[in-house]
């Protein structure tokens, strides 16, 4: 869980790493992302924040090891009832972060590494391999979308506090991404984010009923729309999940599984009636 809460958290580490980035709103209409790495070891990673409940809804689609710093009362619930592998730094789990700051009151300072995570997973007895197949089925080479639109820049609002976008840079086939107007970057690079592939997929999110925090519930099983961007293309489609540890399906209108470009790409969960402009 990595924090994305104003530039206090910024530059953020080993999100150049990861192989698929989640970015979904939280209470407060901010974001946080859960990048899943596999076969990479960033030396970098965080900072790290607290569980959110649906979250772990993605996290189990990749079976993944779920890394946070805290949690929310229902995630904590569902972490102990879906018997999520999990390492937290409020508990047992906290020797693998560290501080970048010696500031106590600095919650958006603390980060790890994917050898700490490792080194951890190994004792707790956690399994570092799945039977599960990948969520996302890849072609081999780059391939344009058929019949796409024009999605050179894409421009995203998931509230009035925060939106995020991209550009298409035809030179290397990558979009460039940027965080409320400025340029998002890694903190060990220094270089700007470069994504392959974006997917936009449209989830009904609202309050949780008598949390004080304003923190959401998200209806992650179910189906609706969106729309899978690559190569400056962009086409419709249409998303559905059965149950909360299943994978999503994302197929186009025709009811066709879509295939990824090699390369990393960003789920970006948005609200239903998100801003979203793509041009």
């Amino acid at each position: 869980m990595i924090d994305n809460q104003g530039t206090k958290c910024l530059p953020q580490g080993g999100l150049d790493k990861a192989q698929v980035i989640y970015e979904i709103i939280v209470e407060g209409g901010l974001t946080r992302l859960m990048p899943i790495f596999w076969g990479v070891e960033p030396n970098l990673v965080g900072p790290v924040r607290s569980s959110r409940h649906y979250f772990l809804d993605y996290a189990m689609e990749h079976d993944a090891i779920y890394v946070h710093f805290g949690w929310s009362p229902r995630a904590i619930e569902d972490i102990r009832k879906l018997k999520i592998n999990n390492i937290d730094g409020v508990g047992s789990g906290g020797s693998i972060f560290w501080d970048l700051t010696n500031d106590v009151n600095n919650w958006q300072d603390s980060y790890t590494s994917m050898e700490k995570i490792q080194n951890y997973s190994s004792k707790a007895g956690y399994s570092k391999s799945t039977e599960k197949d990948l969520v996302f089925t890849y072609n081999k080479e780059d391939i344009e979308l058929i019949n796409g639109v024009k999605a050179e820049n894409i421009f995203i609002k998931y509230s009035a506090s925060y939106n995020c976008s991209y550009t298409y840079d035809v030179t290397t086939g990558l979009y460039k991404r940027f965080k409320e107007g400025q340029p998002q970057v890694e903190r060990v690079t220094g270089k700007q984010l470069m994504v392959k592939n974006i997917i936009i997929q449209r989830v009904k999110n609202y309050d949780i009923k008598g949390d004080t925090e304003g923190r959401q519930e998200l209806d992650t099983v179910g189906s609706g729309s969106g729309m899978y961007i690559t190569l400056g293309k962009a086409i419709n489609i249409k998303w559905s999940k059965s149950k909360r540890n299943s994978a999503t399906q994302y197929t186009d209108e025709n009811g066709n599984e879509i295939s990824l470009n090699p390369g990393q790409t960003w789920v970006q969960i948005v609200p239903v009636n998100a801003k979203v402009i793509v041009e």
